[in-house]
């Protein structure tokens, strides 16, 4: 049997919980309680229960406070949050501290409860698991950890003859450090993971940081990618995912840190482009650094006003340039940089299953597949926006609709509240209320997005830019681009679209 911890800091919803659940059905022999987020820390380190369930706001810790401490202080519980926030940063640090479960309130029981199984399944499955055998594994694994850190022996002999006291027999072969990296949610333990990945002789794995396994490859010359093509087929083919992969260059055993660092790296590089990510001599890094606005970042907006066609659309358009603007050294930014932004987008949309949504995202082993994922889930997210928003999402889209093909002209708010037969104070309350953001921040941003396909041509000067898309004074024009991309008009054209080229 089970424990079970409730932290709720209202008294009667507490109650209601403890008392209207057959927990002992579902396989909890004790059920504690905690009225603030201070009291079920201290529970939950003397008590150590297997399953959380918390509020998201409470006294002396929040609920999201609490899920950091418990894994700062190692406790892997299975953690339930129940909030009234559906913000994209609530469920952002969910993940990050590893919540299994993020739901929003008024709590619907069935979704608790099924969620509640869930943890239970996942319980049984760590009991069924059969533990680790003693053998020497481990201390490969360490081993192999200060190698790549630079923390062994400094000279080649010394640090053959220290690896070979744990087995691994490197002389005559040439030794490159792999890197894979996994989801979030793993099907089974990274001990099995690294099994699996080892599989044949002279291919040693272990579990360098959370999410990382690192391993050494004894090969001939040049079998190196071809082995580890092999290993993440046979990943694909147990589990049905593909892990981010990268072979870092044939090194001397005593200089493992380099060719970690450039698996790691190259790793990341293989996001962008599968086809080659473990031993081609790219990328070797470097490539000039230029401004690159966030990918992706219209995605929010298009699902709530032009619709599923024109998000997918855009998607496409958006990933093509982030492809061809990639360098090495900027493939971990722009990767983190367009997970955020999809991420804030699917979260707007609030999707009743938010947090596997995001998981999924984070899970999509290349950019390729990224893409292919958004095309299936944008019809979903637009329909859940529809559902949301009901006729005032209708009011919205015909408001974008004006706004887009007038936006060169002297418009505003009140003319085109007229224009579709509303109130403008409602008008004005509507649209921010159901964007996010007010009608002139959102005019002034489209136009100066059109400004930039127009700063595209070199026969247009920039002044008149501004005017082509609806600005008399271009001081205002050159402050307000400046401040929404960043650079000036000037700028952009010169050195952002010149670079881009």
């Amino acid at each position: 049997m089970y424990r079970l911890l409730i932290a709720e800091d209202e008294k009667w919803i507490r109650a209601g919980l403890v008392r209207t659940v057959d927990w002992a059905g579902l396989g909890f022999g004790q059920v504690l309680e905690a009225p603030d987020g201070g009291t079920a820390l201290e529970l939950a380190l003397a008590c150590q229960p297997e399953v959380i369930i918390s509020d998201i706001k409470m006294p002396r810790l929040t609920g999201l406070e609490l899920a950091e401490r418990l894994r700062q202080e190692g406790s892997d519980a299975q953690i339930i949050l129940i909030s009234g926030y559906s913000e994209f940063s609530y469920a952002q640090r969910a993940i990050h501290y590893g919540v299994t479960e993020y739901l929003l309130k008024p709590i619907e029981m069935d979704k608790l409860l099924a969620a509640v199984r869930a943890c239970v399944g996942r319980l049984g499955q760590k009991r069924e698991a059969p533990p680790p055998e003693p053998d020497r594994a481990i201390l490969r694994g360490h081993y192999l950890q200060r190698a790549i850190r630079g923390e062994g022996p400094a000279e080649e002999e010394a640090c053959l003859q220290w690896l070979e006291k744990v087995g691994i027999r490197c002389r005559g072969s040439k030794a490159q450090v792999a890197v894979l990296c996994l989801p979030e949610e793993q099907p089974v333990g990274a001990g099995e993971l690294a099994g699996l990945a080892a599989g044949e002789p002279g291919r040693y794995f272990f579990e360098n940081r959370p999410g990382e396994l690192c391993g050494l490859l004894l090969s001939r010359e040049g079998e190196g990618p071809a082995a580890l093509q092999g290993i993440c087929q046979r990943f694909f083919e147990a589990w049905q995912f593909h892990p981010l992969a990268g072979l870092g260059a044939p090194a001397e055993v005593h200089r493992l840190a380099q060719s970690y660092r450039q698996a790691v790296l190259r790793c990341e590089w293989s996001f962008f482009f599968p086809e080659g990510p473990a031993g081609a001599e790219e990328p070797r890094g470097g490539g000039e650094k230029r401004y690159l606005p966030p990918p992706c970042a219209q995605l929010g907006n298009l699902l709530l006003y032009s619709g599923p066609q024109e998000a997918v659309r855009y998607v496409r358009e958006e990933l093509a340039r982030l492809l061809a603007a990639v360098t090495p050294d900027s493939a971990p930014q722009l990767r983190r940089e367009l997970l955020r932004e999809l991420e804030q987008a699917v979260s707007q949309c609030r999707p009743p299953e938010l947090p596997q949504l995001l998981r999924r995202l984070r899970e999509q082993p290349s950019l390729r597949e990224l893409q292919r994922h958004l095309e299936e889930l944008i019809p979903r997210l637009a329909q859940v926006e529809g559902d949301r928003h009901g006729n005032t999402g209708q009011l919205i889209r015909m408001a974008i609709d004006y706004v887009q093909k007038y936006y060169y002209e002297d418009i505003s708010m009140k003319m085109v509240a007229q224009h579709l037969c509303v109130n403008p104070s409602y008008f004005s309350h509507v649209f921010s209320e159901r964007t996010g953001t007010p009608f002139v921040r959102y005019l002034n941003a489209y136009r100066v997005a059109m400004a930039k396909k127009l700063l595209a041509d070199p026969t247009i000067k920039v002044y008149e830019v501004a005017n082509l898309v609806g600005f008399d004074d271009y001081r205002y024009f050159s402050k307000l681009f400046k401040r929404l991309e960043g650079v000036s008009p000037d700028l952009y054209r010169n050195v952002v679209l010149k670079g881009a080229n």
